[in-house]
């Protein structure tokens, strides 16, 4: 059994999601590793990065999965790729 933690990245910015949000974004994470990981396993690194607070209306709520803002234009790693528990554990 193992835990680790996610710390957050600093200057974090979308203009979809209200520009500079980087004051309670990304939100740091616990996470628990029960067992040996698939090979294939992913938190989100370093495509996604965890919801802390968004103002309304653009926020889901906290721990939504959202892609950052380099890749979301790779035609690949969007906001709906990181909320797919298949690619993000």
């Amino acid at each position: 059994l193992l835990w680790g933690v996610e710390n957050g990245a600093d200057n974090l910015n979308r203009r979809d999601l209200g520009g500079d949000i980087h004051e309670d974004n990304p939100a740091e994470e616990l996470n628990f590793f029960p067992g040996p990981l698939r090979s294939a396993a992913s938190y989100g690194y370093p495509y996604c990065w965890s919801e802390g607070h968004l103002q309304a209306p653009h926020g889901r709520s906290p721990g939504t999965q959202w892609a950052w803002p380099t890749f979301g234009d790779d035609g690949v790693h969007d906001d709906e790729w990181c909320r797919d528990a298949g690619n993000v554990a």
